[in-house]
């Protein structure tokens, strides 16, 4: 099979590309059958190319919305504690790793209370990874 190269930064933008030719062609050939008095070829092509166009459209569609769907994952750290706020995590930084109940946020740290009720102070730029504990 061979693979197309359109221009776009996402997927959703070469599809949409992919779509303007298709419909440019549709018109391109219906126009040249119509030309040349061949109307029922130009009708069973018109037919055959919009059924390929709705695919298309379909396709750029559920395209647009798993885009929309992944842009609701956090992509910052700040991100990633907010959804965890107040429940209990471990934090990994370079110099330990540490298990307690999330309490807050700040804009440059993260406070952390340990099961012996210690509060811990993490800066935000420190944190390597976060998960749910």
């Amino acid at each position: 099979m061979a693979q197309l190269r359109l221009p776009g930064q996402t997927a959703a933008d070469r599809a949409q590309v992919l779509i303007q030719a298709v419909e440019e062609a549709l018109t391109n050939v219906t126009q040249t059958l119509n030309q040349n008095g061949l109307t029922t070829a130009t009708s069973t092509l018109t037919n055959t190319l919009n059924s390929i166009l709705t695919s298309l459209e379909n396709l750029l569609a559920s395209l647009t919305s798993s885009l929309s769907n992944t842009s609701s994952r956090p992509t910052t750290v700040t991100g990633v504690l907010q959804k965890l706020l107040d429940q209990r995590v471990t934090i990994t930084t370079p110099f330990d790793t540490l298990t307690g109940t999330l309490s807050s946020i700040q804009s440059d740290y993260a406070t952390l209370v340990e099961p012996s009720g210690s509060l811990v102070l993490i800066p935000l730029d420190r944190i390597q990874s976060v998960q749910q504990a």
